[in-house]
């Protein structure tokens, strides 16, 4: 409340009493986050004034953005007294990480083979394995998948095979014989590509005289 009093030339004194009405400045506050994704859009959105106006040229509560680089986004509101607010988003952008798989992809029934993975900061199997290493031991030749992520949730998926090949079953020809001393006996492998006999010789046939 304001009062004035006046006194004219005469000495006479009038007095007036005005009342202000003073209104807040809008608080304003946006939400819907301060990083995303390389190539992702993220929507940003404000409270706190009757009408807004954004950096971006948009007059509504809600945007839409899809920054490559590191961006500050700015808005206005105003409330319905008049008054003007304004409020800043720092959206940092993070760089979508690229992950490779590496190890043998080739193994026999049996054995087992270490898988490494790397560009990201942590991974997840769709064996359930988490980690940047992992021993796999199929019986079956599978496909696995993993995803590799940042901190804040940007990601990257690859698949990696691995072929199981089956041991292979031996026949030996004879499976058992007997012979004499001085004698010579010629002894047959079947079901595989290459043999070493415990004599050092590598041929599918051998003939032996065992003392």
């Amino acid at each position: 409340t304001i009062s004035v009093s006046g006194t004219s030339t005469a000495g006479c004194t009038g007095s007036k009493i005005d009342s202000l009405l003073v209104n807040a400045i809008p608080q304003l506050t946006i939400s819907g986050g301060s990083y995303v994704c390389n190539g992702y859009t993220l929507s940003l959105n404000v409270n706190g004034a009757n009408t807004y106006t954004w950096s971006t040229g948009s007059n509504s509560g809600s945007i839409a953005v899809t920054p490559s680089v590191n961006t500050t986004y700015s808005v206005s509101g105003t409330s319905t007294a008049g008054c003007i607010g304004s409020s800043v988003n720092n959206v940092t952008v993070i760089s979508i990480p690229s992950i490779a798989v590496t190890g043998n992809t080739t193994i026999c029934l049996g054995e087992s083979t270490t898988l490494t993975v790397n560009g990201a900061n942590t991974y997840t199997w769709s064996s359930g394995a988490t980690g940047s290493l992992v021993v796999f031991s199929p019986t079956t030749s599978s496909n696995y998948t993993v995803i590799g992520e940042v901190g804040v949730g940007c990601s990257d998926t690859t698949q990696t095979g691995i072929t199981v090949n089956p041991v292979p079953s031996l026949t030996l020809t004879p499976a058992a014989a007997t012979i004499c001393i001085g004698e010579s006996l010629a002894l047959k492998a079947d079901g595989a590509a290459t043999y070493s006999w415990s004599n050092g010789l590598t041929t599918p046939t051998v003939v032996v005289s065992p003392t």
